[in-house]
């Protein structure tokens, strides 16, 4: 399963095939994202070594930089880490903490 670390309808409108679609998002916690990886495995898409070594920390997984163009498939889940707070600067390991890191299963379906 696919760890991303933002988020763009690129990554959907080619895998479409011209057909009608929706995104689905739903929220999770960290343990339930965790639980998905172990089931499925962890493939990263996520292109810095910060937002990597931070993704890893709050996984406790091992999350390599993986820079990739990622497209997600019809039926295709894949977990989006959401950053929400202040820029951070570089080589920055820890949150600040007015910030916050939120989990989102992201999938793409036929539209019905």
């Amino acid at each position: 399963m696919k760890l991303l670390n933002a988020l763009s309808l690129s990554m959907f409108s080619s895998a479409s095939n011209g057909k009608r679609y929706t995104i689905q998002v739903e929220p999770i916690t960290v343990l339930e994202a965790v639980a998905l990886f172990k089931v499925y495995g962890l493939e990263s898409c996520i292109g810095h070594a910060d937002a990597a070594r931070m993704a890893s920390e709050l996984l406790a997984l091992p999350v390599p930089m993986n820079r990739v163009s990622t497209v997600l498939t019809m039926g295709e889940s894949a977990i989006v880490l959401q950053y929400m707070g202040p820029r951070l600067p570089e080589g920055v390991t820890t949150l600040p903490p007015e910030a916050k890191v939120e989990f989102l299963q992201i999938s793409m379906q036929e539209f019905m």
